[in-house]
């Protein structure tokens, strides 16, 4: 999670608006990694992750794959077998052929 603050506004919160006359106007970036983001602890996770905080990075959008019929499942199925029945030396007979 990111955090925006600025080193007067960190002593405001700390030490009370009397202390905080002269500290720097300065934006701070404040970054918190939950356990869990790993794609944040390499710098161009965290830079991504900057980006993406400051709306300057636009993420491209997945295309959806088309879905396999139930044909195409069942012919990849027949080929799978017919591989590997080759592959161990059995005999193809009209039998398995018919799915």
């Amino acid at each position: 999670m990111f955090f925006q603050t600025s080193e007067r506004e960190m002593i405001e919160k700390e030490q009370g608006a009397d202390k905080a006359v002269g500290a720097s106007e300065q934006v701070i970036f404040k970054v918190e990694v939950p356990a869990n983001r790993y794609d944040l602890l390499c710098t161009e996770g965290l830079t991504r992750g900057l980006l993406v905080f400051q709306q300057k990075y636009v993420q491209k959008q997945k295309q959806n794959k088309t879905k396999k019929t139930t044909k195409q499942r069942k012919q990849k199925a027949a080929v799978i077998f017919l591989v590997s029945s080759g592959l161990m030396k059995l005999s193809y007979t009209d039998l398995y052929f018919v799915l």
